[in-house]
């Protein structure tokens, strides 16, 4: 996997439809409501580990493909 920042994941999401609900410090919670996604945490470090980028791109009900393209 790519590496990826917790700000380009965040943009990626925002370019799908997904907003931001709250955020303080470093981590902010996403949620769609057009499509009843579930609100998930996506923290905005420097550098994402490969488990929590993959929590990310499950979370949001996307596919591993579409994510690349958007970032």
């Amino acid at each position: 996997m790519p590496s990826v920042s917790g700000q380009d994941a965040l943009k990626a999401l925002q370019r799908k439809g997904f907003r931001i609900r709250r955020g303080r410090g470093s981590h902010v919670v996403v949620d769609k409501p057009s499509d009843l996604v579930e609100p998930f945490v996506v923290p905005l470090h420097a550098e994402l580990k490969n488990g929590t980028l993959v929590h990310i791109i499950k979370s949001s009900k996307d596919f591993k493909e579409d994510f690349d393209r958007l970032l």
